[in-house]
C-alpha cells in the first residue's frame, strides 16, 4: 500500500483517499484513546465521544493536507500558466 497522500495519475495529482482515511483513523484513535484515558484517570469518567471527535478532526486534517498538496503540485500551478483576471 502506498503511504503517499497524493499520487500522480492521468497527468494530474489526486488524493489517495484510502491512505488519507487510514492515517486519519490511526492518528485519531491514538489521540482519542490517550485523551479519554487521561480524562478517566483524572476525572473518573470515560467519554466515547472524545475518541469519535478526535478521529473526525484527524481525518479532516489529513484530507485538507492531501487536497492542499494536490493543488500545489498540479503542473499548471508550477509553470505559471494560471489565468489572471
Amino acid at each position: 500500500m502506498r503511504t503517499q497522500l497524493a499520487v500522480y495519475r492521468g497527468g494530474r495529482y489526486v488524493s489517495n483517499w484510502p491512505v488519507v482515511i487510514l492515517i486519519g483513523l490511526i492518528v485519531g484513535v491514538v489521540a482519542g484513546v490517550g485523551y479519554a484515558t487521561t480524562r478517566l484517570l483524572m476525572g473518573g469518567e470515560f467519554r466515547f465521544v472524545s475518541i469519535v471527535f478526535a478521529v473526525s478532526l484527524s481525518i479532516g486534517f489529513f484530507a485538507g493536507l492531501s487536497m492542499r498538496k494536490c493543488y500545489m503540485l498540479q503542473p499548471e500551478y508550477g509553470s505559471g500558466n494560471r489565468r489572471h483576471r
